[in-house]
Parts: C-alpha cells; structure tokens; sequence
C-alpha cells in the first residue's frame, strides 16, 4: 500500500512538471501587437501549426516562407489552394491528414 501511494505521489509530481514545463523552450513566444502585420499573421499561423502538427524545423521555416506567401496574396482563394499544395509536399502523411482537418475549422 506505501508503494502505490509513493508512485502516485511521484507521478503527480512529475505531471505537474511537466505541465509547467514549455515544450519548446528555445523558442520565443509570438508578442501580440497593436497593429496586425502580414508577418505576424505568418508568424503565429506557423507557431500553431509548428505546435498543432508537430514540425520539424525544416518543416516550420517552409510552412513560414508559404504562410508569408499566402497572407500577401491578392486573391485568397487562389492563395489558400496554392498554400494547401504547397504543404502536400512539406508535410508527412500524417500531418497532412490533421493540417486539412485543421484548415478546414480555421477562419480563412
């Protein structure tokens, strides 16, 4: 009985710092601003699908060169087909299944 409480108690502990823990600390957080830059746009849409889809760094620069590409678009419609494309060769499999899950509950 002292066992199972002494391992509770330890992954208690351990889920609460995990918790408290960023997942990637290297990187700077997106400060929000008052004015609503195009960048900034590409920024935080590249954080959330860095975050949401698990990239790599390689994946994450090419998702913020297309994302950055796409917020200066004349026409988004074109914009956002050309985008979706574009990630199709980027993302694996996987992470393409859950991007176009994601995209299609995203305000466009």
């Amino acid at each position: 009985m002292k066992q199972l409480l002494l391992l509770l108690g330890l992954l208690a502990v351990l889920a609460t710092s995990a918790a408290a823990k960023p997942r990637r600390p290297g990187r700077p957080a997106v400060q929000p601003a008052a004015v609503d830059s195009v960048q900034q746009r590409a920024a935080c849409y590249t954080q959330y699908l860095t975050d949401a889809l698990r990239l790599s760094s390689r994946q994450a620069l090419a998702v913020h060169r297309f994302a950055a590409e796409q917020a200066h678009a004349a026409a988004p419609a074109a914009a956002w087909q050309r985008f979706d494309e574009q990630m199709l060769g980027i993302l694996s499999p996987g992470q393409y299944n859950a991007f176009a899950w994601l995209a299609g509950r995203l305000p466009r």
